[in-house]
């Protein structure tokens, strides 16, 4: 059982309001990528440091092709909010 939370850290150009509504369109799309991704890493690919940070590039990466697929990437960083297994 893994538990995410996620914060992302979005380019000046866009509000926050305009990122909600993008993110609330594309919530199914997300979830379904955040969980085929997770069930595909073991254990020990999430337990240290270099890892977590690679983790966290790929989600970066995968949401700025869901949310903006013609455009630059606009999703800066991804941070980690909370990060529970079981």
């Amino acid at each position: 059982y893994i538990r995410v939370g996620l914060i992302l850290e979005i380019s000046p150009g866009l509000t926050q309001k305009n990122v909600a509504e993008l993110i609330s369109s594309q919530k199914p799309l997300l979830i379904n990528w955040l969980n085929l991704y997770f069930k595909s890493l073991t254990l020990s690919e999430m337990q240290n440091d270099k890892d977590m940070k690679r983790i966290l590039s790929q989600i970066c990466d995968a949401f700025n092709e869901i949310l903006f697929p013609d455009g630059k990437p606009q999703i800066k960083t991804v941070l980690i909010r909370e990060f529970n297994i079981q």
